[in-house]
């Protein structure tokens, strides 16, 4: 019997220097599941090969000549839509609100630049790039609306939706897993509402221009877990379901201990989704949150500036021995793990080499259920791996309230969906619900403050 063979995935390159043209390829190539099908020096070239040739996932840089890389991924995803992986070597404040509004547009992740095989980090950095590559290629992507789209809206004939161009069956073409459930994290909405300028909201609950429908009504979702390891969903307002689930069983309008704060971790695809949650957040959110987002060095300032514009609440870079205050988000600084103590106080100490990534979400987790137990909210995102999943069980397991994502709106349903596998989450909810369930807990069971 012959065996099928595994058709690599197919990279552009869009790079406007011939030396990190070169060294791109060699990273990529160095994965035999990788291919670079080509390499161009701008924005405009990578659209003129978009007419000539499909890639898997376009790999880009956001420093471009003339058209840079946010105006390049909005006219991609307006005209040929492909998964796009923005590459950026520098914390240059211009650069870094690019690669944000890049997002906006429709990029789906964004990774470090290798600086070269002499870098202590180029082995680190290079694997994530490749294993950020492969996993967006497998994400559905679906044409953005323009300026003419609200002409045709006008004129009463609406947009027409642009066809999936990948295989609905379980494995693509490349004998590749091709998951339907992905397209609908970017379906566009129908109406007038799809024809949203790239970065504008669709609905109230969300600012990052993703073209998706009005969210559904409340209606949380708690996870029970069996003995198999299977899960059955039951709403939580099932009553008869609640009696020997403790706190876990809990409605989102009722708690039974004071609540001290929230925790949120996040990795791959995490900014556009922190972006719906917190902006989905009123001015007198009376809990502090604390956030652990994966993030490339010198990306931090960046991404909390890009943020704010959309949120009420201030967010600000934690601080060693800060008393975290409520409706301020903290987010933990580069290579430093952020924690609590036991007078509530937020801890932050440089890696040590005990998690596989600094900031770890784990360790924010683990610090919050010793010092907190059943007086925090846990939250788990979009990511790659398993980080923080175990740690989230553990605080449920306290009588914490925990979120994990959902796997429809995931880019990468890793760490959320470890946690889901784990009997970690209380509820498993979509971004927009995250933020209604968030001010509904944090309502019914804030702690007043000690004087």
């Amino acid at each position: 019997m012959v065996e099928m063979k595994t058709l690599p995935i197919n990279v552009l390159i869009v790079e406007d220097s011939p030396v990190l043209q070169l060294l791109l390829a060699h990273v990529l190539e160095a994965d035999s599941q990788l291919r670079v099908m080509g390499t161009v020096a701008s924005g405009e070239a990578a659209l003129e090969f978009l007419h000539r040739e499909t890639p898997d996932v376009i790999l880009m840089d956001v420093h471009l000549p003339k058209v840079d890389g946010f105006e390049t991924t909005r006219r991609i995803m307006e005209t040929h839509p492909v998964p796009i992986v923005i590459c950026s070597g520098t914390s240059d404040p211009t650069e870094v609100s690019a690669t944000f509004r890049a997002l906006e547009a429709g990029a789906l992740a964004f990774v470090a630049k290798p600086v070269g095989p002499a870098d202590p980090n180029f082995e680190g950095v290079s694997k994530n790039l490749t294993q950020t590559v492969k996993l967006m290629s497998e994400i559905r992507v679906v044409r953005r609306w323009g300026r003419s789209c609200q002409e045709g809206s006008a004129a009463g004939t609406g947009p027409t939706q642009e066809p999936e161009r990948r295989s609905p069956d379980p494995a693509d073409s490349r004998g590749r897993f091709a998951p339907d459930r992905r397209s609908a994290l970017r379906s566009p909405a129908h109406g007038p509402e799809a024809c949203a300028e790239p970065g504008e909201p669709i609905h109230e609950s969300g600012t990052d221009g993703w073209a998706s429908q009005a969210p559904p009504a409340f209606s949380p979702k708690r996870i029970i877990a069996s003995q198999n390891s299977d899960h059955t969903v039951s709403d939580v307002s099932d009553r008869s379901e609640e009696k020997n689930q403790g706190r876990g069983g809990t409605h989102p309008d009722q708690t039974q201990t004071p609540l001290q704060l929230v925790a949120i971790g996040a990795s791959t695809g995490g900014p556009a989704v922190l972006q719906m949650i917190l902006s989905g957040l009123a001015a007198d959110f009376p809990l502090p949150i604390l956030v652990v987002q994966h993030i490339a060095a010198g990306f931090l300032s960046g991404l909390m500036e890009w943020l704010q514009p959309s949120c009420r609440l201030p967010i600000r870079a934690a601080t060693h021995a800060e008393q975290p205050l409520a409706g301020v988000v903290y987010f933990a600084p580069d290579s430093q793990e952020m924690g609590v103590d036991g007078s509530g106080r937020i801890t932050l100490a440089k890696d040590k080499g005990n998690e596989s990534v600094c900031p770890s979400v784990g360790h924010l987790f683990r610090s919050v259920t010793a010092a907190c137990g059943g007086s925090a909210v846990g939250v788990l995102l979009t990511g790659m791996g398993k980080d923080g999943a175990e740690e989230l069980k553990r605080l449920r397991d306290r009588g914490g309230i925990t979120i994990a994502q959902d796997e429809a709106t995931s880019i990468v349903h890793g760490m959320p969906g470890e946690a889901i596998r784990l009997g970690a989450a209380t509820f498993v909810l979509p971004p927009e619900q995250i933020a209604t369930t968030l001010t509904r807990l944090a309502k019914a069971g804030a702690a007043k403050p000690t004087v």
